[in-house]
Order: structure tokens, then C-alpha cells, then sequence
């Protein structure tokens, strides 16, 4: 019936209605907690005109002597198949409509309108329509969800996503839990977890003070390699060069966090006005739940472009790090005892680029190979990504029986064995091999250069000599 005759209703049936109170009956046992229910919703694609054989199916006649098979022995009311465009995403206000049910009188109330309910009010999401609901009732909503078919062939993935606060440390989670749909109806699940911490009272302090450390001290240190670099005419100019980059790049990257630390407002204001919304809601518009789900979503984008802001940082601070090692590494080549890894990769340099150039032509083809001909039946080389994968798994010792090559059998099984053999005998066996025979090579080079070197003792004497 309808909603607001049934709000009017409840005192006189089930003497359940508001305002209510709650009392606590047990404790949280976990500092995690979600404010909201949860929301799922959809992306869709536009509908097209069918083609091919599609657009001769729906145009099939029928046959009344086929009384044995009811699809075929009488005419069609409406379209039986559905074709859609998966490159054009659907953008109409509603995901889609339906019927309402006859003889009830409702066809004319607030959500039936001219006989049609519509269902699934269009929000926006990173600028692409999705198709929100909440799950403020699960089993009921699942169950009317159900009903009008709320997941046809026009959708292409479904997201179930939740808000998460954990108090302890201050955090702010996204959870979602995906699933897509493919053009030939597979579904893939994946999920994503993103928390975004507050840095609060002695935390956000501590974050500071500690960026502010490293400018300080990286900047005493950059005074001393520049005055080097202007007054030296060294080999070693090269060195000093990098060593001043790197610790000026860790300045530039401090003073850019700690600038956009400073510049972003807390999350909890973005869950309180989240909050806030949801508290406010009167119950009496669609617009303005419409405009509550709108905020939900600015929620998740929010948490979502924080944690890929601060991804870029883990990034860029990884390279810093590699340059810190890379320094670390040629700081020991200053002492000959000491710079036996340098002096050997350098000595094997000219070699190893042979052998890589080698080995990414054999590994290349040999994954094309296994690609082309064994990927529609074996889950290991199914594209020629997952294969290239395979392949360094199978390198470093993982497998090298793939578990789907019990599923085939006669002719296709023979070309599996004949790559397996092929990639054991080339890739594992011999070209592992030329690796570590280079290396060993240039050590021993590298070793017996250094037995003729007579002016320096080992490096703990040197340093306190």
C-alpha cells in the first residue's frame, strides 16, 4: 500500500511507530563500528536496437500445431531478449521501471505513478551514472529488489560499499565488494579496502615534527656535497651529483606532504555532515533522499581520492628509498674491499645486456606461444598477461605442472607437454644458468683484481687509520 497511508495506519495495527528509544543491551566488543546502513548499487549500460541474429530471433513466427513447446506455438507480448550497447553507459534518471501490480488501487500513489513504478534514482559517482539502494531493511529490500529484477542484462558490475569508523586509531575505512559482469555473463568478484587516519592531538604532531626533521637535516646535509661538486674536478663528480639530487628530492617531497597535511580537513567533518544528512531526512521527498545518497557518494569519493593521493606519496616515497640504497651502494664503492658488488655488476654489465635481450625474445615467444594455443583451455595462460605471470612463477620454482592440464587430454595435451618440456630445458635449466655463470665470472674477475691490490687493508683498519 501506499507509504504515507501506511505510516498513518501503524498506531491503530502495530503500535510500532516513532518516536522511539533504545536502551544498550550488551557492549561493542570491537572499536569498529558502521554509522550507515549499506549501500549497493550498479552501473549500467544503454540499450540498442538488436542486430545479427538477435533482431531475427525477436522477428520469429510461431507455430500453433507446436503445442508440445509453448514458446513457440503462440505470438509474443513484447520483446523476450534485451540488446544493449556495452560502450554507452545508461544515463537515464531511474535505472528502469515496471508494472505495478493491478487491483490494489495503488496505481496512482507516490511510487506508482501512471501505473509505473520507477525505481533506482540515478547518483553520480567519480562523474559516471550509478544507480543506488540502501539497504536499510536487508532481507525486505533484497526480496522487493528481487521482484522488479533489479539486476538484468543491462548490468555491468555491482557494488556492495559500507563506511567504517574504528575510534581506536582514528580511522575511516571504505569497504566495498565488486562484482562484473562480462559480455559473456562471468561474474568476478574483487573487494577494496580503503582507511584514511586522522592525525590527531600527539599522532598529528609527531608527523610534523618528523617532516620537519628530515628538511632540516637534509638540507645540513646538501651544503657539504655542493661545496664539493663546485670546488672538485674529481671522477667522483658524477656521485656527489646524485647524492645532492636525492637528498633535495626528500626535502621537495617532505615540504609537498606536510603542505597538503596542512591543507586537508579532517575526515570526521566529512562523516559528521554525512551524518548529519542522513539524521535530517524527513521521509517526505525523493529529492532529498536523492540528495542523501548524492552525499553518501561524495563520502566514497573523498576516502577513495585521499588513499590514491597518498598511494602517489608511497609511491614516490619507494623510489626515494631505492635512490637511499643505490646512494647506500656506491658510498661503499669508495672502498675497493667494500665495493665488490659494484665492481661486479659493472664488470658483468656489458654481458648481462646480452643476456637479457636474449632471454626477453625466448621468454616473450614462448609465452605467446602457450597463449595462442593452450589459452582457452588451461586458467594459467587464459591471456597473454596471465601467461607472461605463469611464466615467472614457473621461473622461480612455483609450478611447472599447471593444475588445469588434468582437464585435457589427446592432442592438446601433447603440445602442453612439448611447451613444458621446451620452457624447463631453455628458460629454467640453460639460460638460469648463463645468468649465474656471468655472475660468477665477473666475481672472480673481480676478486683476483683485488689480490693485486696491495695499498689498501680491510675496512675496519682503514676507518680507524
Amino acid at each position: 500500500c501506499d507509504d504515507s497511508f501506511a505510516i498513518r495506519a501503524c498506531p491503530r495495527t502495530c503500535g510500532m511507530c516513532g518516536p522511539f528509544r533504545y536502551q544498550t543491551m550488551k557492549k561493542f566488543v570491537r572499536p569498529q563500528f558502521s554509522m550507515l546502513p549499506a549501500v549497493v548499487h550498479q552501473a549500467r549500460v544503454a540499450k540498442r536496437e538488436c542486430r545479427g541474429f538477435a533482431k531475427l530471433f525477436l522477428n520469429q513466427g510461431h507455430n500453433g500445431f507446436l503445442v508440445k513447446t509453448p514458446a513457440l506455438d503462440g505470438e509474443r507480448e513484447g520483446d523476450i531478449i534485451t540488446c544493449i550497447d556495452r560502450a554507452t553507459p545508461h544515463a537515464e534518471e531511474f535505472a528502469d521501471d515496471a508494472r505495478c501490480p493491478e487491483g490494489l488501487g495503488i496505481e496512482n500513489s507516490s511510487r506508482c505513478q501512471n501505473g509505473v513504478f520507477r525505481f533506482s534514482r540515478r547518483a553520480t559517482y567519480f562523474d559516471a551514472p550509478v544507480y543506488p539502494k540502501m539497504l536499510r531493511e536487508a532481507q525486505k529490500d533484497i526480496k522487493a529488489m528481487r521482484a522488479v529484477q533489479w539486476l538484468d542484462i543491462q548490468t555491468v558490475d555491482v557494488t556492495v560499499s559500507a563506511l567504517v569508523y574504528s575510534q581506536v586509531e582514528e580511522l575511516f575505512t571504505s569497504v566495498s565488494v565488486r562484482f562484473d559482469v562480462d559480455s559473456a555473463g562471468k561474474v568476478r568478484a574483487s573487494k577494496r579496502v580503503l582507511s584514511y587516519r586522522d592525525l590527531i592531538e600527539t599522532t598529528g604532531i609527531s608527523f610534523a615534527g618528523y617532516m620537519f626533521g628530515v628538511i632540516f637535516f637534509c638540507s645540513l646535509g646538501v651544503g657539504h656535497p655542493v661545496y664539493q661538486l663546485y670546488h672538485s674536478r674529481s671522477c667522483r663528480n658524477r656521485v656527489i651529483a646524485f647524492e645532492v639530487f636525492s637528498r633535495m628530492a626528500l626535502i621537495i617531497y617532505s615540504a609537498v606532504l606536510l603542505a597538503m597535511w596542512f591543507k586537508q580537513y579532517p575526515m570526521s567533518e566529512l562523516y559528521s555532515r554525512l551524518l548529519d544528512q542522513m539524521l535530517g531526512y524527513t521521509g517526505d521527498s525523493e529529492a532529498e533522499f536523492a540528495k542523501m545518497m548524492q552525499e553518501f557518494f561524495s563520502a566514497l569519493e573523498n576516502i577513495k581520492s585521499r588513499a590514491d593521493l597518498f598511494l602517489n606519496f608511497r609511491i614516490i616515497a619507494y623510489i626515494l628509498l631505492y635512490m637511499q640504497f643505490i646512494q647506500l651502494m656506491l658510498y661503499f664503492s669508495f672502498h675497493p674491499r667494500m665495493g665488490v658488488l659494484t665492481a661486479t655488476i659493472n664488470k658483468a654489465s656489458s654481458a648481462l645486456a646480452h643476456f637479457f635481450a636474449l632471454f626477453c625474445m625466448l621468454f616473450m615467444t614462448m609465452a605467446f606461444m602457450a597463449h595462442w594455443m593452450l589459452g582457452t583451455h588451461i586458467e594459467e595462460f587464459q591471456s597473454f598477461s596471465v601467461t607472461v605471470a605463469s611464466q615467472f612463477r614457473m621461473l622461480f620454482g612455483e609450478f611447472i605442472y599447471a593444475s588445469s592440464a588434468d582437464e585435457i587430454e589427446g592432442v592438446m595435451l601433447l603440445m602442453y607437454w612439448l611447451y613444458a618440456f621446451t620452457f624447463m630445458l631453455v628458460v629454467f635449466f640453460t639460460l638460469l644458468n648463463f645468468f649465474l655463470a656471468i655472475i660468477v665470472d665477473s666475481f672472480a674477475a673481480v676478486k683476483k683484481d683485488e689480490q693485486l691490490n696491495f695499498t689498501e687493508h680491510d675496512f675496519l683498519h682503514d676507518c680507524f687509520d
